[in-house]
């Protein structure tokens, strides 16, 4: 029977290594509860960060029209810590988007928890539609962030949760969900190796680019950040049967 909630993370070009120790808490988390859980690490290398950041918007959007109840994105550097409640506990009426502001103020696309109504999937829907259209300057941070940010500020649906559900500054915080970025990325201690084996991914890689490129089998992305992440959706979808029509 499938679990009404689904949680993903997008862990790629080495990242599932640097950050093994706050995927794991994502895992123990999920099982804890009966939570559906996905890490995204297949393709395994993509051509740019950009690429693994705007593919959550696409992703979540495939959650909801698979049927889950909810739909929660974590980045790879989140630590689920032990006294997190369950994701249903958050639920206020008339919301169904719940964003966490950063350590910068304004939100950060670290932590999405989304229940599955027609406005939630309409409010991923527009940002995915304006994904080539630059947002006003006030909005603008790195990657899907801003268009988040710009987005949200529209929408009657969204509804801001406190620190502890994606805490990016506050050590001594007795948060749920504690992500290693910005002021928070100094306390994160990487397991051992792992930037041995991040060094060894990334080698590899470039080796098989290289051989690539000499073989004739190389071609350079296309300029279109939409139509790549169509490809990478595509893959996750033969990957990932979570992502998949639910026909």
């Amino acid at each position: 029977m499938q679990s009404k909630i689904l949680i993903f993370s997008i862990a790629q070009n080495g990242y599932e290594f640097t950050y093994s120790k706050c995927i794991k808490s994502q895992q123990l988390y999920a099982s804890k509860n009966s939570y559906e859980y996905v890490l995204v690490n297949r393709p395994s290398w993509v051509h740019s960060p950009k690429e693994s950041a705007w593919l959550k918007i696409p992703l979540i959007v495939k959650g909801l029209n698979r049927g889950y109840e909810w739909v929660v994105f974590i980045d790879a550097d989140g630590e689920i810590r032990p006294q997190t409640p369950r994701i249903e506990s958050i639920e206020v009426p008339e919301k169904s988007i719940y964003l966490v502001h950063g350590h910068s103020g304004r939100i950060n696309s670290g932590v999405i928890i989304v229940k599955n109504t027609a406005d939630a999937k309409e409010f991923f829907e527009q940002i995915l539609n304006t994904i080539e259209i630059d947002v006003p300057e006030e909005d603008k941070a790195p990657y899907e962030n801003g268009h988040i940010i710009h987005h949200a500020k529209k929408s009657r649906h969204v509804q801001i949760l406190d620190q502890r559900w994606n805490n990016t500054d506050n050590a001594n915080l007795n948060d749920f969900v504690r992500h290693y970025t910005g002021p928070m990325s100094q306390y994160y201690k990487k397991p051992t190796f792992s930037q041995l084996k991040v060094r060894i991914f990334r080698f590899q890689m470039k080796v098989n680019m290289q051989i690539a490129k000499l073989s004739g089998f190389y071609s350079k992305p296309h300029d279109s950040l939409k139509y790549r992440l169509e490809k990478l959706v595509q893959h996750c979808q033969n990957n990932f049967s979570v992502f998949m029509s639910a026909d």
